[in-house]
């Protein structure tokens, strides 16, 4: 039998490849910095801080077209949640909770949210890349719950950790999935140096290896903050927010909601507003704000209020009288900004 082609070490791209026009960043949650053909991203927190619960959310918002955490607009696209932790019946319990809460009938999704649990692979073995290539195929938005689970094989004080999540980006470049990885963080003592880097559990690579990394701390029976130590694409993380979770009335159901750091929620009408308004800048980048206020609902003040914002958060930039999401405007820092 013929071996298998064995593929070069090295793509080379020439100076003629290099000056090819590139399209925008490929966001699936712009405001996150969650792009697909990336480096992987990161949620990273202490144990019972909601990362999986957040992330679960995220998948339903992203396989209806929601808004992630009840605020954020994302693409809509497939979803695969891949499990070497939680087990399938709490996986699955918290999906129809979350669902109910969100009016979705979640078996009406069919593949557009898949779930797998337990794998017979690990992120460390052999043939991972060419598995996690074949089961992304197709995939639009995909986490992996957690990284330590993932790569039992592997010391995560060991700066070798991040080869794994290298292979995540080789990955994600040949499916052109968005992948996101969960990690456990431990607390901070007060003798502390290396600032977000010493947050996470582990070597410095692992956040060196990350596209966006959000960090999630919370207390027992608190909210959790959640802040973005970096954000790749555009050198700017998210505003701090503080993230919850909340049964419905009827007890059926479990909601994900992100209030400002005082407490207070923002508008459900002006989350409908900023959804219209990311979308129609994503689908036609350069309008003006006459024009993309042409195709929204709701009256002018509100309108202008939803757009201000999305400049403020960094979700969308306003320049020389023309809207575009903020790290596809190529003024922006994306090509030399950044946090490295």
């Amino acid at each position: 039998m013929p071996r298998a082609a064995v593929p070069p070490p090295f793509d080379v791209v020439d100076a003629a490849g290099i000056a090819e026009p590139l399209p925008p960043v490929p966001y699936v949650i712009p405001a996150l910095g969650f792009a697909r053909s990336s480096a992987p991203n990161m949620i990273a927190g202490y144990g019972y801080s909601r990362k999986t619960l957040a992330l679960q959310d995220a998948a339903l918002a992203v396989a209806t077209g929601g808004l992630v955490w009840g605020r954020y607009p994302c693409e809509q696209t497939t979803v695969l949640h891949v499990d070497y932790e939680q087990g399938s019946y709490l996986s699955r319990k918290r999906y129809q909770r979350l669902a109910h809460a969100r009016g979705v009938d979640l078996a009406a999704l069919g593949d557009r949210l898949r779930f797998t649990t337990s794998p017979r692979i690990y992120l460390d073995g052999d043939k991972a890349e060419d598995a996690y290539s074949r089961l992304l195929d197709g995939v639009g938005f995909a986490f992996v719950d957690s990284l330590k689970a993932a790569t039992p094989a592997t010391e995560e004080n060991n700066s070798a950790v991040r080869v794994p999540l290298d292979m995540l980006l080789r990955v994600s470049e040949k499916t052109g999935t968005c992948i996101v990885v969960v990690h456990h963080a431990r607390k901070p003592s007060r003798d502390d140096v290396g600032g977000a880097k010493a947050i996470l559990r582990g070597s410095s690579a692992i956040f060196d290896a990350c596209s966006s990394v959000l960090t999630f701390s919370s207390d027992a029976g608190e909210a959790t903050d959640v802040q973005q130590p970096k954000q790749r694409w555009t050198g700017k993380g998210l505003e701090a927010v503080r993230l919850d979770s909340e049964d419905t009335d009827d007890g059926r159901g479990l909601r994900v909601v992100v209030r400002d750091v005082d407490g207070t929620a923002i508008p459900p009408w002006q989350d409908a507003i900023r959804g219209q308004i990311v979308a129609i800048v994503a689908k036609t980048p350069g309008l003006s704000k006459t024009a993309i206020y042409a195709n929204v609902l709701g009256n002018a003040k509100r309108r202008a209020e939803a757009m201000a914002s999305l400049i403020a958060d960094g979700t969308i930039t306003y320049t020389g009288g023309k809207a575009r999401l903020a790290a596809a405007n190529d003024s922006s820092p994306l090509f030399g900004g950044g946090n490295e």
